[in-house]
């Protein structure tokens, strides 16, 4: 269930329209949490002079907004490219846009069109708006689309070309939604009064983006305010519609199951089976309120009853206890027992309880917290997020139980306790934490990889005699090595672009790039990716460099007759083999983009003001003398079983925005940071050779690079994520500006998992094949 707010909709008044917001409700299909209270606010738009009204001529489209512009439209029946006519001539304007409008008249509305798409209203947000604004885009609709097909066609600019086909195939897109979401509006409209059987056989298409359509119809009467009104009313009768159908099916839902365990439990053939059964509930956490209150209500009306056998009330007593023990039990252990250690004063005693806690033996169900086991490291992180909360005031994050504890006097009382563990249970703690950074800011926390369906997709490498088995195709390398690689996109010998990805630390051949396979043979664009040296299925070099780097990309290209330029993509710690190729192999190259491109504090220029701070930069000095001189004890606690350790490798949110925890979450893939696989030590001591090789010393300083294509012959890019926690965006604006001839682009939104974006990965490609420049990853100077 996923939790969504309604709106109403205050009857239109002259100068002031708004939708309030009503109560928070479940809506579970609703993508994502959402506010309709703010899709809805009719006050929220301000739509600015737009050429695409002057095209259209939707004159019952325009909101007035506040804006103090003269907005004008144009009809298409009278449009012409060098004139537009007044918006105020009404009487015009409600003519059929189409009533004598000539083939070459329209040729001229769908190139106004095409222009408005592609450079004053880019984002499909805007066309969505703009289509269902339009009164007239039926009549354009065919011609359109011809008309993008047709320049498509006749073009010889290969950027323009995929721009039209792009539009073309976009737009279409969009508007089969807002065709879509217009069907159901007027079947709604049609039969205002059965809104709630409508939903109850559609529930499904009344999505976030229904109710985002339906803001945008009503602001387009922004003239008709009894439409308008009327528009309104009819979205909140959905949304109270939509509202009474998820409370009542998930009611029913939970009323049915909570039922029918009832009634198992009343079936048993004894009270001790019955009481089992509910202890089994609470064991699997299906003891669900529903069913607590059914037995507590039976209990109660047993018990205040006359009627009711003494044997009844007893069995009915018996359930009822069980089943308000079995709610005390389901409260966190470590909870229980931090409560009872702050009702210790004794320094000795309470030192006595700790260890007690901490010592494996018999752990019993009950209430004596003398019977309950947990960790140092559990204990610990509860009253870390404890503490936490009452630091950042987000109390209603937290169970009832741990609330309680939120006051000074006890919060001061657990930073006591938090001392005492970590000074005298925790000597591992600090060795874990630095292993978790570490991990965090190489941004290898469970790289998810794409799914193939081939059967390369095996990722075991070492059977149980230890013997490498190859499923992918390689090519043997002149010092004898090999490398495995996949292909993707258009077929080699006929694609126009060859471009080769370079992973990350932690990643292989398969690691996913969200272009899609229609954009990439749309383009002609030939995609390698390949293991590097050591990863996957590739040998491990012990001479990694560098200059080993580039010379791998640099051979494999021949061998694979990739042609004398191609392009190159790095990720994230794969960008140390572009920067090699930049370096070292510039005249092979048509251009090359470092996407999350990590920074190297060792690089001499970068200002001390901006890293003196920087915790990362210190964290970069622990990874090189953890794999230099204490490797043999990090691969130990990557791979023993005492301590748990796999923590480390989960995503952190300490490295990790919210988009890149979404993706870990939600990405199928697999880690190569399993313990089974990090036993083969030859494995483990790749990894820290490219850990040395990447935050070493290097034979240059790419921030003192010159231009290497004074002639443009080539271009190279750089892509960083606005949110990325791994590597500061500040760090790669600094990067940018002591290098201008890069040229540089920023995701507003975007974290360090930015190749799992389709929209961020199908910019890369086309900036770097086409020389496209999206406006939406402009960076903002403002904020540099």
């Amino acid at each position: 269930m996923e939790v969504a707010a309604s709106v109403s909709v205050r009857p239109f008044t002259p100068g002031f329209r708004n939708f309030s917001d009503l109560p928070p409700q479940r809506q579970p299909h609703l993508a994502g949490a959402i506010s309709l209270g703010s899709l809805l606010s009719v006050n929220g738009v301000r739509l600015r002079q737009s050429s695409v009204t002057a095209v259209i001529g939707d004159t019952t489209a325009v909101p007035d907004g506040t804006v103090n512009e003269q907005m004008s439209a144009t009809k298409l029946s009278d449009y012409d490219t060098s004139q537009e006519t007044d918006m105020e001539n009404g009487e015009d304007r409600k003519k059929d846009a189409s009533e004598g409008l000539d083939e070459n008249k329209m040729i001229r509305v769908c190139d106004k069109l095409i222009e408005v798409f592609l450079v004053d209203k880019p984002k499909p947000t805007d066309w969505r708006r703009l289509l269902a604004f339009s009164k007239e885009w039926n009549t354009i609709r065919p011609h359109f689309y011809k008309r993008c097909q047709d320049r498509a066609d006749s073009e010889s600019d290969p950027g323009m070309k995929h721009k039209l086909l792009r539009l073309q195939r976009k737009l279409r897109e969009v508007d089969d939604d807002v065709q879509r979401h217009n069907e159901l509006l007027e079947v709604i409209r049609r039969s205002s009064s059965e809104v709630g059987d409508i939903v109850a056989r559609c529930r499904k298409d009344f999505t976030k983006e229904f109710f985002v359509h339906l803001h945008t119809v009503a602001e387009s009467y922004y003239d008709d305010p009894a439409e308008q009104n009327a528009v309104a009313k009819l979205g909140n009768t959905c949304l109270s519609a939509v509202q009474a159908y998820d409370t009542a099916t998930e009611s029913i839902e939970a009323l049915n199951a909570a039922e029918l365990k009832f009634q198992d439990i009343i079936n048993s053939p004894s009270v001790d089976v019955a009481c089992k059964k509910i202890d089994d509930l609470a064991q699997k956490n299906q003891l669900d309120s529903a069913l607590v209150l059914m037995i507590t209500k039976a209990w109660s009306a047993a018990k205040e009853s006359d009627m009711t056998k003494d044997e009844v009330k007893d069995v009915l007593y018996h359930l009822y206890m069980t089943a308000r023990g079995n709610l005390q039990r389901l409260v966190p252990k470590e909870i229980r027992i931090l409560k009872y250690l702050l009702t210790v004063k004794d320094p000795e005693e309470r030192m006595s309880a700790l260890k007690d806690a901490f010592t494996l033996g018999e752990e019993l169900e009950g209430k004596d917290v003398d019977c309950l086991y947990t960790t140092p490291e559990q204990l610990y992180n509860w009253i870390g997020t404890v503490v936490d909360a009452y630091n950042f005031s987000r109390e209603g994050t937290l169970i009832k139980e741990a609330r309680d504890l939120m006051n000074p006097k006890i919060i001061q009382k657990m930073e006591e306790l938090k001392k005492l563990i970590v000074d005298n249970f925790m000597k591992f703690i600090v060795f874990k934490k630095l292993v978790v950074m570490m991990m965090g800011c190489l941004g290898c926390a469970g790289q998810p990889t794409e799914p193939s369906t081939e059967k390369s997709e095996s990722k075991s490498l070492i059977d149980d005699e230890s013997v490498v088995v190859v499923t992918s195709p390689r090519v043997k390398l002149g010092d004898g090595r090999y490398l495995a690689y996949r292909e993707r996109g258009a077929p080699k010998n006929s694609s126009k672009y060859r471009i080769i990805i370079v992973h990350g630390f932690g990643s292989n051949k398969e690691m996913s790039f969200m272009a899609s396979d229609e954009l990439l043979d749309e383009l002609g664009i030939y995609l390698l990716i390949y293991d590097r040296a050591g990863y996957g299925e590739s040998d491990i070099n012990p001479k990694r460099s560098l200059k080993s780097e580039a010379s791998d990309i640099e051979e494999l290209a021949d061998l694979l007759q990739l042609g004398s330029r191609f392009y190159v993509i790095g990720v994230s710690l794969g960008c140390y083999p572009a920067w090699s190729c930049i370096k070292h192999i510039p005249g092979r190259l048509a251009g090359v983009a470092l996407v999350v491109p990590f920074v190297n504090y060792k690089w001499r220029t970068l200002p001390k003001d901006l890293v003196k701070d920087d915790y990362r930069k210190q964290l970069c000095r622990w990874v090189i003398w953890i794999t230099r001189y204490a490797r043999g004890l990090l691969h130990w606690w990557l791979t023993q079983k005492v301590f748990p350790s796999a923590s480390v490798l989960d995503g952190n949110p300490q490295f990790f925005c919210d988009r890149d925890l979404e993706v870990l979450k939600n990405t199928p893939g697999y880690q190569l940071f399993t313990q089974d696989g990090l036993k083969d030590r030859s494995v483990f001591d790749s990894l820290c050779s490219d850990c040395i090789v990447a935050f070493g010393k290097w034979d240059f300083n790419p921030l003192e690079l010159t231009n290497p294509y004074p002639q443009n012959e080539s271009s190279v890019h750089i892509w960083q994520g606005v949110k990325d926690k791994v590597v500061p965006v500040q760090l790669q604006r600094h990067v940018s500006q002591r290098l201008p001839w890069i040229r540089y682009h920023e995701v507003p939104d975007g974290g360090h998992l930015l190749v799992y974006d389709n929209a961020v990965c199908e910019s890369v490609l086309t900036s770097i094949v086409l020389g496209e420049d999206p406006p939406l990853y402009r960076p903002k100077l403002a904020d540099q």
